[in-house]
């Protein structure tokens, strides 16, 4: 009886088999010649959909170290992926943005990420990579990001209200009687998520009103994968469904309510865009909430590395005291009180503080490890050697790039500080030349290149250097070695939060005590 039993799972055990190996063979998209050689995934047909899944983006390290090309495919399911990891392979997918283009992925991740309705995907399916001229919602999108957050007035007024929240709160941190006990990540993610959206949304900031809302967002950012698949949401993303359906009621009485008048050239922007495209007020809010994962969630965990690399090396914080000091702190004294307020200029701060530019530069080599993402809207040649096809994707894994020793040397996997400072070339004087520049893409690249940048960049700076000028930071164990490792939760994301928060007291230093400080923008 056994024999006969182990020769029927024997049997089924190989039509199994020989059904998913059929579905592979069947199923699997055929290779054209010239296109970049395939990496074969370990469970066949659905194996690189697993492990992606499964690892996160840190699965496309494990492909790359098996792949033998700077541009390689991988199969995923009935479609394609290319993966491209050389600087001058990058170069060439940025030079191709009419037929490499994002807008169909953003497109997708928005329809998914809020549930927009049928109307409205149609309107954002028109004229979605400007193939029939610079008109549709968004281009206008795109349009309204860059315009606004390029230099210049709209960014100086977002600059402005988010220095004077981060002012108010590092008060509310003097005042503290707990003596400025906290959990380093949580505090840090509550600081920037008041000051990023008072900076977008202004007076009327829904964040600011109802503080349910900050763990609503959080909620919903933690539960991205589960409302990227899309399937009951209520059920297999429950705390994630509710947190975004707290935010487009409270964001839909904004919106109602006219508050956004009084916002961002952004968010006004953006409103007109999907008002002149034809968009109602429900699938505006929709796409609005979304739209604050790039407002929020890299920036975050960025400020904490920038934190944490800065605090933790004392011979790093010195000298960047000094440099802030000797460079961006302007002096007043009150003549009738005699009280001294300091002042840190951040556009003298961002022009003379290279070391600091430096170290923020080489948090973001370091710890964003996202990935650029294309589709190939026609068959293209890619740099005269490799076909891309119609349909498929590519993909520019940022962890690849960022620690290439070819670009960045054998000390690549060492946080070096003083990495982004200019070199000079010992024989002429010259600043010497790098592939740096396209190894490089914590913002990615090319026409779709970040247009929150300039903002992003502002806010990390001037409230590091506001730390590191009135604080002491320190661990509540009294070593650093306890520091948290990161750990990605989301595929939309680019820079991984800790996987566990760490415990630190920041203390106002003695030389401070009596000294009022605030930031200028001379």
């Amino acid at each position: 009886m056994e024999d006969k039993l182990d020769i029927v799972t024997l049997l089924i055990l190989v039509g199994v088999a020989a059904i998913w190996f059929g579905v592979d063979y069947l199923f699997t998209p055929k290779s054209y010649p010239n296109e970049p050689p395939v990496v074969p995934p370990t469970i066949p047909y659905f194996g690189h959909v697993i492990g992606l899944f499964w690892h996160g983006l840190p699965y496309l390290d494990k492909t790359s170290a098996k792949a033998k090309s700077p541009i390689y495919t991988l199969n995923m399911m009935s479609g394609k992926t290319y993966i491209v990891t050389s600087p001058e392979l990058i170069t060439s997918v940025n030079r191709n943005s009419k037929t490499l283009n994002f807008n169909p992925f953003i497109a997708e991740l928005g329809s998914r990420l809020t549930n927009l309705d049928a109307p409205t995907m149609m309107i954002m399916n028109d004229n979605l990579v400007g193939q029939s001229g610079n008109h549709g919602w968004v281009s206008g999108l795109h349009d309204a990001a860059n315009s606004s957050m390029a230099p210049g007035e709209g960014l100086d007024h977002m600059n402005g209200v988010m220095l004077d929240e981060a002012a108010r709160h590092l008060q509310l941190l003097d005042e503290d009687p707990n003596g400025g006990t906290v959990d380093f990540f949580r505090w840090t993610r509550h600081l920037f998520t008041l000051c990023g959206t008072k900076a977008v949304y202004g007076p009327h900031n829904p964040f600011n009103l109802k503080p349910e809302l900050e763990d609503a967002f959080w909620d919903f950012d933690n539960d991205l994968n589960m409302l990227l698949v899309n399937i009951m949401p209520s059920v297999f993303a429950r705390k994630g469904h509710r947190g975004r359906q707290l935010l487009y009621k409270a964001f839909g009485e904004y919106f109602d309510n006219e508050h956004y008048i009084q916002s961002s050239a952004l968010t006004k922007a953006r409103f007109e865009a999907g008002v002149r495209n034809g968009v109602d007020n429900t699938n505006i809010v929709r796409l609005e909430v979304g739209s604050m994962i790039g407002v929020l969630v890299n920036t975050i965990p960025s400020a904490f590395w920038m934190f944490i690399h800065v605090f933790s090396d004392p011979f790093l914080l010195r000298d960047l005291r000094n440099e802030i000091r000797s460079t961006s702190v302007s002096v007043a004294q009150d003549e009738r009180t005699g009280k001294t307020t300091k002042f840190l200029d951040v556009n003298s701060m961002k022009q003379r503080c290279t070391l600091l530019y430096s170290t923020s530069q080489e948090v973001f080599r370091m710890h964003s490890l996202g990935a650029t993402v294309r589709t190939v809207l026609s068959d293209t040649i890619l740099n005269n050697q490799y076909l891309l096809k119609k349909d498929s994707i590519v993909q520019i894994p940022t962890s690849v790039s960022h620690f290439a020793p070819s670009t960045w040397g054998d000390n690549v996997r060492d946080f070096q500080p003083r990495r982004f400072l200019k070199q000079q070339d010992p024989t002429d004087g010259k600043t010497k030349k790098s592939n740096i520049a396209a190894g490089f893409r914590p913002f990615g690249g090319g026409y779709h290149l970040c247009p929150g940048r300039h903002f992003a960049s502002t806010e990390i700076l001037s409230l590091t250097a506001m730390l590191i000028l009135k604080y002491d930071i320190g661990p509540i164990s009294g070593s650093w070695k306890d520091v948290p490792r990161p750990k990605q939760k989301s595929l939309a994301t680019a820079v991984f939060n800790p996987e566990k928060d760490i415990r630190v007291k920041i203390t106002k230093r003695k030389e401070e005590e009596d000294v009022a400080w605030g930031f200028s923008m001379k």
